[in-house]
């Protein structure tokens, strides 16, 4: 893939399709963000740990910061992080809709406001 001196952060990467995501970019030479709000065990040491809560635009500035600071900029974002309620819709509750706008959609769009920025330099 050629991904040496390329950085990438990715969300959602303590487990699941980011977690493999991060194992893919390192195999390739990327050096990796992987942001999640837990830090799991067995994530790949290689990787620059940042907890990272998507909903949080605070949360999104300090990790651009970091990156920022660390890096100097960014050259791939994998906008990975999704959550799901397993309920009927007519059982769930408006506080666990919320949860799960806050991170599918608006984690999203935070991301993309808060790393294009620094994707462009």
């Amino acid at each position: 893939m050629g991904l040496e001196n390329k950085v990438a952060l990715v969300t959602g990467a303590s487990c699941g399709i980011g977690k493999a995501v991060v194992s893919r970019l390192l195999d390739n030479g990327a050096q990796v963000v992987a942001a999640d709000i837990i830090e799991s065990d067995d994530m790949n040491s290689a990787a620059n740990f940042v907890r990272l809560d998507v909903s949080s635009e605070a949360a999104w500035q300090a990790a651009e910061k970091k990156i920022r600071n660390s890096y100097g900029r960014l050259d791939i974002l994998i906008n990975n992080a999704g959550i799901l309620r397993e309920s009927a819709i007519e059982e769930m509750s408006l506080d666990d809709w919320n949860v799960v706008i806050g991170v599918n959609l608006t984690g999203v769009f935070l991301g993309c406001k808060s790393m294009i920025p620094l994707l462009s330099e």
